[in-house]
């Protein structure tokens, strides 16, 4: 992970990347500052129960991020997610993981089991991502399951290399334009990335990621 965390404790590591993280589309990433910097100046803005009952708290993230494109969905779930905390986790992000038991699936499935709380499944698996490779948790369970999230840069890299290979040729400019062609590349990208992960445990003294989805920085 690029940022620096700027010696905030795992609990409130764990709060910005969540509400954060459902963000995380439209938005340019780079241009933006550091959100745990953010944290420092407006820690409300991640308070779930101050969230909950401030909407201006969520204007005031938004305006950071630069997420002006549709803020009637950015709105409600951020505000929606505050409030599973509040239901599921006693008002703590940190706290997901161990109602789970570390364990991937079920976590991603918490997370994206309704629309309203604005996690997509990729979001999700970015989300866990960045909380195994901060130090933030460690996980029981299906850990080769939270896998590389497909877009046209994983896929070029995999097609390119030949850690993915078809029997036809394929574009990866192209690919958005194929529904069935993207959706099986997306399918077969993600194991391949996954097999990567797999065999680099078998080298000798190696520094293998924490996830499979943590190559995803090596790859960019």
């Amino acid at each position: 992970v690029q940022l620096d965390t700027l010696g905030l404790s795992k609990e409130e590591i764990a709060d910005v990347r969540f509400f954060t993280a459902i963000q995380d589309f439209n938005i340019d990433v780079q241009a933006r500052a550091n959100p745990f910097e953010f944290y420092k100046r407006h820690p409300d803005c991640f308070n779930p129960k101050k969230v909950a009952k401030n909407t201006l708290l969520i204007d005031e993230l938004l305006n950071f991020l630069q997420a002006d494109s549709q803020r009637d969905k950015r709105k409600p779930w951020m505000l929606n997610a505050a409030q599973l905390l509040e239901e599921r986790y006693e008002s703590s992000a940190y706290k997901i993981n161990q109602a789970h038991k570390g364990d991937i699936v079920e976590i991603v499935q918490a997370l994206t089991s309704e629309e309203r709380y604005g996690f997509s499944t990729k979001k999700a698996h970015m989300f866990l991502r960045d909380m195994a490779d901060l130090g933030v948790w460690k996980y029981d369970r299906n850990v080769e399951k939270l896998d590389v999230m497909s877009d046209k840069n994983t896929m070029r890299v995999a097609l390119r290399t030949g850690i993915l290979q078809f029997r036809i040729p394929l574009l990866a400019s192209y690919l958005d334009v194929y529904c069935y062609q993207y959706g099986l590349v997306d399918e077969f990208n993600r194991l391949a990335w996954r097999k990567v992960w797999e065999e680099w445990y078998g080298i000798y003294d190696n520094h293998r990621p924490p996830t499979p989805a943590s190559i995803d920085y090596l790859i960019y």
